[in-house]
């Protein structure tokens, strides 16, 4: 597995003729100010030649003049920030860094799998190249450790060995120096004679206005008296913009990546069943289709995670005797993350993500969709309500489980229709449509804690079976799944009451706007 690499947090400040360096031991977490060896860097820089990577905030880079050796490097935004990866109120860049074993000018294989999302179908080529003269100072506390590292830097974008631009900034990384200290000394560095710069990458700074254009697909403005197309258009964005953002996660074992990824492909696939009687069916169906299957392949691995977070939340007292059903999921787990990685490494998967973005852009809709939003959208509500209301009002408690799990999908499907429809609503629909979303999400959780406590139980009756012979890890076994089964006891308790409550017409008020 490729190293998941370091959090790299920096701030960025740009140089206009004079700058001298303040004295920053004024800072209480800076005791000394250590001038470091100065360096000559040069980088190449690769991307699609729309820049594809560029305008998601991601550069991949070959450099040399640092100790070590060459080195190829390769900057992803985080998944919890935006494309340009901006925190602490816009003014730092927060990236995750990974460096990458390659030679010569050939990109290495890890670096390609990583960018998928962003790159898709468009090949990778060399697309600048920065000359960076640097002077660095080392930061260190009381103790004499490095808690950051600034870097003064006269950048040249070369062209067939000619400076064709020049600009100079001020790096500020941290190393162990919170947020709020990197804000400070970057206050003193402004005294100095520093100013305030936009928090991007040195490639895209050197690159210009065309690697700061908007990422793939951009969200229209939506209201209820703007086309209902555009509604459209804005929900598959978001969703497919959450399976971008987190691909490079999933690749990279991360759990909460996977479980992202998977419902920004949920979310698709339901915006596209909501908002069916605005899109050409014949045009959305074969992405529907590619879609589940992969959802399939997600959800394979999505669900041992679940399975795994709940057993060791319910048999941390069982230990080591239970310990045997852990080491099966795990083992499964593993596998099951090999079948991912063997899909998103497919060439489909890139076809597929170029046509959700194609998709986002330009979905193919019908004459209903250039009607107002909130003529059009409410109604489209009534289909997910209906399907779910027919079968959460015929549940019993001695109902089946897979009863329960067809409300828990229904449940679901409603709740994306809610949130879907809402941001394209006046003020009065979009509280409507969100509070139906929350009632909905409370739904959802319920039933499905009842939906993993069934599946505990017959993984925990499948590793019993397997090891009829042993006595203590059946009697661990028994317990677990009398856990089990008293937390299903609890939740089809709580269904009657909760549904009335969810069922209330005053929560779909809205919908007759």
């Amino acid at each position: 597995m490729t190293d998941p690499g370091m959090t790299e947090v920096e701030l960025k400040l740009a140089v206009h003729g004079t700058f001298s360096l303040p004295d920053l031991t004024v800072d209480p977490s800076v005791a000394e100010v250590r001038a470091d060896e100065p360096q000559d860097l040069w980088a190449s820089y690769w991307d699609t030649v729309d820049l594809r990577l560029a305008r998601h905030g991601v550069t991949l880079r070959r450099r040399s003049g640092e100790p070590g050796g060459p080195r190829w490097t390769l900057k992803l935004p985080l998944p919890d920030h935006g494309a340009d990866g901006a925190g602490a109120n816009g003014q730092l860049l927060a990236r995750r860094e990974i460096d990458l074993e390659g030679s010569g000018d050939r990109i290495p294989g890890q670096a390609v799998d990583l960018v998928t999302a962003y790159a898709r179908t468009a090949p990778l080529t060399e697309i600048a190249e920065l000359r960076t003269r640097r002077r660095r100072w080392s930061l260190l506390d009381a103790d004499g450790k490095v808690i950051a590292l600034l870097d003064d830097d006269e950048v040249s974008v070369m062209d067939d060995g000619a400076v064709i631009s020049r600009f100079r900034e001020l790096e500020l990384e941290a190393r162990t120096l919170d947020a709020g200290g990197l804000l400070r000394i970057g206050g003193l560095l402004r005294a100095g004679g520093a100013v305030d710069s936009e928090p991007i990458p040195k490639a895209v700074r050197a690159l210009g206005p065309a690697a700061t254009a908007p990422a793939d697909a951009v969200s229209p403005a939506i209201g209820p008296d703007v086309a209902a197309g555009n509604a459209v258009r804005a929900a598959l964005t978001d969703a497919v913009a959450r399976v971008i953002r987190h691909d490079a996660g999933m690749r990279l074992g991360d759990a909460e990546s996977v479980h992202q990824a998977r419902v920004g492909l949920r979310t698709t696939r339901s915006h596209l069943r909501t908002f069916a009687p605005l899109i050409d069916q014949r045009w959305s169906n074969g992405l529907v289709d590619e879609l589940r299957d992969l959802a399939r392949v997600l959800g394979r691995v999505r669900d041992l995670d679940v399975l795994l977070e709940r057993l060791a939340a319910d048999a941390s007292d069982l230990k080591p005797m239970i310990d045997p059903l852990f080491g099966d999921l795990v083992r499964r787990r593993k596998r099951a993350q090999t079948a991912l990685l063997e899909r998103l490494r497919d060439e489909r998967y890139a076809a597929v993500l170029e046509r959700l973005v194609a998709a986002a852009a330009a979905p193919r809709l019908v004459k209903l969709a250039a009607q107002p939003a909130g003529d059009v959208l409410p109604p489209l509500f009534g289909a997910a309500w209906k399907s779910l209301a027919k079968r959460a009002d015929a549940i019993e408690p001695t109902s089946p489980v897979a009863a329960y799990h067809e409300v828990r999908i229904r449940a679901k499907r409603a709740r994306y229709a809610a949130a879907a429809i809402a941001p394209a609503l006046d003020v009065r629909g979009r509280d409507g449509a969100k509070g139906m979303a929350k009632e909905l999400a409370g739904l959802q959780t319920l039933l499905g804690n009842h939906q993993d406590a069934a599946i505990a139980r017959d993984e925990i009756l499948a590793g019993a079976a397997r090891r009829d012979g042993n006595g203590p890890f059946n009697l661990a076994a028994g317990v677990l799944l009398e856990r089990q089964a008293m937390a299903a006891k609890a939740d089809r308790a709580a269904f009657p009451e909760l549904w009335h409550r969810v069922r209330r017409p005053r929560h779909r008020r809205w919908t007759r706007s």
